[in-house]
């Protein structure tokens, strides 16, 4: 439906007022200078008129007669083929939408078009392949778009911060109005999980060590061991070589770690308690070799393997749980925080408050004499 030339001047204006969600109907004539709004409880400005009307010729202009892509990039559009979905799929339930929003997108370069052309397919066929809409009022909103950043994205920070930049952006080309995105929002993070506890873990040991399959027995016994047993996650893991676990023999095992976009380079001690099994996670292994997969740039590190796993009575494996696990038990050592820290490669101590949270210290630990200061 299009809107009225009033309309369009009242959703620019409220595209344009930075710092709060706006819940006055489109039928609102103004926003009064200095207004106080009780559905959010603060003193608002009105943005400028000029700015107002220029959003509202853009958002007319596009109504009355849609942007048409260059050739270069209708091609590339038109050559799209989906990841993750059926080509049939995608045409029938998705490429309409995905169309729409890339030929409204604003990108003029080719490398620009490319990138939001990729992370609009994704984002499209993640919330197919979940039943949510597809349809540009729904998903491509400042809530759908964090949700997708908070439970959807994977990889590092900076590769889901991008992705989340790139379809506010889009969202504010192809959604405008009080339901498009808004600037300056603040959205929480991905809560850490917690660890297994000691009985959760010895059914996990044990199903790694009884795979049929050779293959996925030695590289699951090292996903566990150098998991709950050094901290490591799946991105450690994805450049991780057998020559970066040094074995010492009595004197235990140290792990490597090479640098990583995530974490910088660290050595890590693997508790004695999964030395056995890390072991049997390189046994037969050339130094050369990867510990898990045979390619350092893969998506899915562990994903795979604990998928074709027979997991028994365990359930569901997650690799970030075993890393929780490590930290939980190193965090209740005699390690000082910026060792701890190192080991763990983190920057700043939030995963660590939070896997604190979830430990259940007893009254006599609370009342011990390394509290005192006592050396006993």
């Amino acid at each position: 439906m299009t809107l009225s030339q009033f309309d369009l001047s009242t959703v620019a204006r409220a595209r344009l007022t930075h710092g709060r969600r706006v819940t006055r109907s489109l039928a609102t004539p103004r926003f009064e200078s200095g207004a106080y709004n009780k559905e959010t409880p603060a003193m608002t400005t009105p943005p400028s008129r000029r700015a107002a009307q220029r959003l509202a010729a853009q958002i007319r202009d596009e109504q009355v007669s849609p942007p048409t892509l260059p050739h270069e990039l209708a091609a590339m559009l038109d050559a799209y083929r989906p990841t993750g979905t059926t080509a049939a799929d995608y045409n029938l339930h998705i490429a309409a939408t995905h169309r729409a929003v890339m030929i409204r997108s604003g990108a003029k370069g080719a490398a620009s078009f490319r990138k939001l052309l990729g992370v609009a397919g994704n984002y499209l066929t993640y919330r197919h392949d979940n039943h949510l809409s597809v349809t540009v009022e729904n998903a491509f909103c400042t809530e759908q778009i964090d949700h997708y950043y908070l439970h959807g994205l994977t990889g590092s920070d900076r590769t889901r911060n991008d992705y989340r930049s790139r379809l506010h952006k889009l969202a504010a080309r192809v959604n405008p109005g009080p339901g498009g995105p808004l600037p300056g929002i603040s959205i929480g993070h991905r809560a850490v999980r917690p660890g297994y506890s000691d009985i959760e873990m010895v059914p996990i040991i044990r199903a790694a060590r009884r795979q049929r399959s050779a293959r996925t027995r030695r590289q699951l016994c090292a996903i566990v061991g150098l998991g709950a047993g050094a901290g490591l996650d799946p991105s450690d893991l994805r450049p991780l070589h057998v020559r970066d676990i040094v074995d010492l023999g009595d004197n235990g095992i140290d792990v490597h770690v090479p640098a990583h976009p995530k974490r910088a380079a660290r050595v890590v001690p693997v508790r004695r308690t999964y030395e056995a099994l890390v072991r049997e996670g390189i046994a037969g292994c050339r130094p050369s070799d990867l510990v898990i997969g045979k390619q350092v740039d893969r998506r899915n590190v562990t994903t795979g393997i604990i998928d074709d796993a027979e997991l028994f009575d365990v359930g569901h494996l997650d690799a970030s749980r075993l890393r929780s696990t490590w930290l939980a038990w190193i965090v209740t050592q005699p390690i000082s925080l910026k060792a701890v820290m190192d080991a763990a490669g983190l920057k700043t101590a939030r995963s660590i408050t939070e896997i604190i949270a979830d430990l259940r210290n007893t009254a006599e630990q609370i009342a011990g004499n390394e509290f005192r200061g006592d050396d006993t």
